[in-house]
């Protein structure tokens, strides 16, 4: 067949001028208030009609009263109740079924003494999940791909498509073994009082580990009991993965008692001076003992994450690259353990299960050092922009127990809290679904890094279904995470990110700090569309990496940058930014204190290692985004006489330029920012972002920020601080783009 010209021509091509399709590409609703975008003109429409409601529907099953503006829309909620229904009866024969052959002698045998019958557990082990978002509720009809897919597209390992790993018992540490079923035998916990016990004999052991000690002066009795007691007060509560109340240093593996000294070190500027000392020589005394191979004692991974955390946060550039090269040989040790590896299909415990309280806590603080590993990986890619290296199939472990249980001494108040913890995965697909999950603290540290391991995976899955042109799951995604992600602030954080509650001896012993205690929400927010690597290589950072940036790459970023400026998920990881410099910087303006307004901030002296580094990279987005659409704050460094900005002026004081930003926001919707009250509305505020006047007058504001970092012991920061000064020399007019003397 002989194709015409006239034939060959697209024939989605604008003919005419359309008011709803704007530069990029996409077709936006113009009702005010209202941020969503379609692909396509028919989605426009269909999506106006919530706007223009001409006929509502009403859902007729029993004690659903929700309206509808499409019958269509209507039908399909009304077969998920019908469905619902169906599974629920499923669950109930299923249940008599269980019942039934529960009742047996020799099961209930089994039951008593804590192990698991050979019966058919799938429903009790796996309920049934909902089939749809509540999030997504009101844009079904432009979706292609139902939620619930979705959900399991993200859980999805592509080297075991045929395995539902969730429907086995792993043999997991931790999950089938608890307390309760421990022997009246062995009722007596391990209690000991010696957690900060020091004497000549202690000291003499340590150096006798690591030898380098022995010709440090500072390492003396009196640090050594100092550094012990910042770690248990606050370096534990944020981490808890060693158990206090059976704790001794007499004990305890010398490696182990060393990491704790170091990483409590650097919690007070008198004893801060030793720790690069065990630091460097630390690692390799660790890998080189006899007890570093698979399977790994539970020391052995608590001090590696103690040791890459003090190297990440707080060290030289040197020991922070040693850091991460090396994170990826701890990970292999886990995968060549039951933690993280082994066979997905075993359904029996090796050994005897049925033991002491000391063998639940050896395999109960193995399994929170493993999760802590996981973790780490996960806040290093946020912060850090490293690559990750464990995904979620891999984490086939329950949550950490309750943390009373982990850090009571009495018998009987473990018993009462002791109880099957839910696993991982299965906790993660329930927040996805938006239902409410109860967990310590440590356990929504975990659930957030999990829906952040969601981001990357789907990251790098995008690059794979754009292959397939699957197109339909990539507009999706984010904005399923971003739902989860508040709908996880908003569920187990009920007093917001900035509540000490949950954080046991910390709020006793450091209650003043009423800043965000997790920073990795409002920085989330931010790389769900900006990557390290561009706000960096934006900001002038000549090279990441250790690979230099050339023009052409610079280029690139600006133009990507550029870009995301005019997203509206631009607009609201600036809010996170400015949510989170208000709650470092100035006191909530509902609370009390709100007169004395100002919180002297000190970045060496925070208690939260990982907040500096969440400083940085928020006030490198801020610049970002304000250079970009607002350009300069003035062009003073235009003039020839002058040769750097130190002694030009700024427009606004940096605690000025916060409250008037926060004032302004305020007044624009009539609440208040800061505090709980303001992430209801945090979409929001991102929609009137844009109204605020003069946010490029920035320069006050990193010149404050700059001031509290520059003096920190991590050479990572001070080197940050060189491009801090960086980017407020543009801002006064500078044509040069490179930071010259970053890394010098």
């Amino acid at each position: 067949m002989i194709t015409s010209e006239a034939s060959r021509k697209p024939r989605n091509k604008i003919l005419k001028y359309d008011p709803f399709l704007k530069e990029d590409g996409r077709y936006h609703c113009s009702e005010f208030q209202c941020s969503k975008s379609f692909s396509r003109p028919d989605h426009l429409a269909r999506h106006q009609l919530n706007h223009k409601t001409k006929h509502t529907y009403n859902c007729a099953w029993p004690g659903c009263h929700k309206t509808f503006v499409r019958s269509d829309v209507k039908d399909k909620h009304y077969k998920r109740h019908q469905k619902r229904e169906e599974k629920f009866k499923l669950k109930e024969q299923n249940k008599n079924k269980l019942k039934k052959k529960v009742s047996d002698p020799q099961i209930s045998t089994l039951f008593s003494l804590g192990k698991q019958p050979a019966v058919e557990l799938e429903t009790e082990l796996n309920p049934p999940q909902p089939l749809a978002l509540t999030a997504l509720s009101d844009v079904e009809s432009d979706l292609t791909l139902p939620p619930s897919e979705l959900i399991q597209y993200f859980f999805k390992d592509d080297r075991s498509d045929s395995i539902n790993l969730t429907n086995f018992e792993f043999g997991l540490p931790g999950d089938a073994f608890s307390p309760l079923s421990i022997n009246e035998s062995f009722s007596m916990l391990p209690i000991s009082e010696n957690q900060t016990l020091v004497d000549y004999e202690l000291q003499a052991q340590l150096i006798e580990s690591l030898p380098q000690l022995s010709v440090e002066s500072d390492f003396t009795l009196p640090l050594i009991e100092t550094s012990l007691q910042s770690y248990w007060t606050f370096h534990h509560p944020q981490f808890p993965i060693i158990h206090k109340p059976s704790f001794s240093t007499k004990r305890a593996h010398p490696y182990l008692v060393l990491a704790m000294i170091m990483v409590g070190a650097t919690y007070d500027k008198s004893t801060v001076s030793i720790c690069d000392k065990i630091g460097l020589p630390l690692r390799w005394s660790i890998c080189s003992c006899e007890e570093f191979a698979p399977p790994p004692k539970s020391w052995v991974i608590q001090s590696l994450n103690l040791l890459e955390i003090y190297e990440l946060t707080s060290s030289n550039r040197r020991l922070h690259e040693r850091a991460y090269l090396n994170h990826g040989l701890k990970i292999q040790l886990l995968r060549r353990s039951a933690l993280f590896g082994g066979n997905p299909l075993k359904t029996e415990q090796d050994g005897d299960r049925h033991g002491t309280w000391e063998k639940w806590i050896e395999d109960e603080s193995l399994k929170r050092a493993a999760l802590m590993a996981f973790y780490l990986d996960t806040q290093h890619a946020v912060i850090f922009g490293h690559e990750i290296t464990l995904y979620l199939h891999q984490i086939k472990l329950s949550l950490p127990c309750d943390e009373h249980l982990w850090e009571s001494s009495k018998l009987d108040d473990c018993k009462k809290r002791c109880g099957n913890e839910i696993k991982f995965l299965d906790a993660l697909k329930k927040l996805l679904h938006r239902n409410k999950i109860t967990t310590s603290r440590f356990g929504k540290k975990l659930l957030l890094a999990g829906l952040l391991t969601i981001m990357f995976q789907m990251e790098q899955k995008d690059m794979q279904v754009s292959v397939l042109e699957w197109v339909s799951v990539k507009y999706q995604w984010k904005e399923v995470i971003s739902s989860a992600i508040e709908f996880w602030k908003f569920a187990i954080c009920q007093d917001g990110c900035c509540d000490n509650q949950d954080q046991l001896i910390y709020q006793v012993n450091y209650p003043q700090d009423t800043a965000c205690k997790f920073p990795l929400y409002h920085l989330a927010e931010s790389y769900m569309q900006l990557t390290h690597y561009d706000y960096l290589i934006y900001a002038g950072a000549p090279s990441r990496m250790n690979v230099k940036a050339c023009g052409r790459d610079y280029e690139a970023v600006e133009r990507r940058i550029q870009r995301w400026s005019k997203t509206f998920n631009a607009r609201l990881a600036v809010v996170h930014g400015y949510a989170f410099l208000c709650e470092l910087l100035l006191m909530p303006q509902d609370s009390p204190e709100y007169s004395e307004q100002i919180i002297d901030y000190n970045a060496s002296a925070d208690h939260h290692l990982y907040r500096p580094h969440v400083v940085t990279s928020i006030a490198f987005v801020l610049w970002a985004y304000t250079f970009c659409t607002e350009g300069p704050e003035s062009y003073l460094l235009r003039s020839p006489i002058m040769e750097n900005g130190d002694s030009l002026p700024a427009r606004e004081e940096g605690y000025t330029y916060l409250k008037r930003i926060g004032t302004e926001l305020s007044l624009k919707l009539g609440g208040v920012f800061h505090g709980v009250t303001f992430h209801s509305s945090m979409k929001l505020y991102a929609n009137v972002i844009d109204e605020i006047s003069s946010k490029n007058h920035i320069v006050g504001l990193l010149r404050l920020l700059k001031s509290k970092i520059e003096t920190h012991r991590s050479e990572i920061l001070r080197e940050h601080c060189k491009l801090l000064n960086n980017c407020i020399e543009r801002s006064l007019g500078k044509r040069a783009v490179t930071c010259q003397n970053m890394y010098g």
